[in-house]
């Protein structure tokens, strides 16, 4: 392939994917550099609800080459919040190879296409690089939950009068 990477293709995940994303949730699961990542269990029946997902929260899985490296949510509008809440993580052995970026920006595209003017997440203090990265895209941190620092990102466009 020319020493190139194949392109990333970030898509919903749909039930063809249980499988991949069980195995995903398994290295996520046991890798101790991904610790602060625990939104939900990581584990085959969690895999399973989310590969069959059908409500208003949306669950992605980014692909390179067909295999599951990274996933992200949207979550908290089937439980009637308006801001939801957002989250990624990749395998140990795609950070910084840059995909988190594209990554993020699909999150932000689809939090605006179903009418979110704002998203939140959460990061753990000493997440330097996730920081960094949340940063980069204007997220502000506006207070602490859990242990976390939550940071919020305006997506509506700006009102000019």
């Amino acid at each position: 392939m020319n020493g190139q990477e194949s392109p990333l293709t970030i898509r919903r995940l749909v039930p063809n994917d249980e499988k991949a994303l069980a195995v995903f949730f398994t290295k996520i699961a046991s890798d101790p550099a991904s610790s602060g990542f625990h939104p939900h269990p990581l584990d085959d029946a969690q895999a399973r609800k989310i590969a069959r997902w059908a409500g208003r929260d949306i669950y992605v899985g980014a692909f390179r080459s067909g295999r599951l490296v990274g996933y992200g949510m949207l979550r908290g509008w089937d439980d009637g919040w308006q801001v939801p809440s957002l989250g990624i993580c990749l395998l140990p052995s795609m950070r910084g190879k840059g995909l988190s970026v594209p990554l993020m920006q699909e999150m932000h595209d689809l939090a605006r296409r179903e009418g979110a003017e704002r998203v939140r997440l959460k990061v753990y203090s000493q997440n330097n690089a996730a920081i960094r990265l949340y940063q980069r895209f204007g997220y502000v941190f506006v207070s602490e939950e859990a242990g976390q620092l939550v940071g919020l990102l305006n997506l509506a466009p700006e009102k000019v009068n």
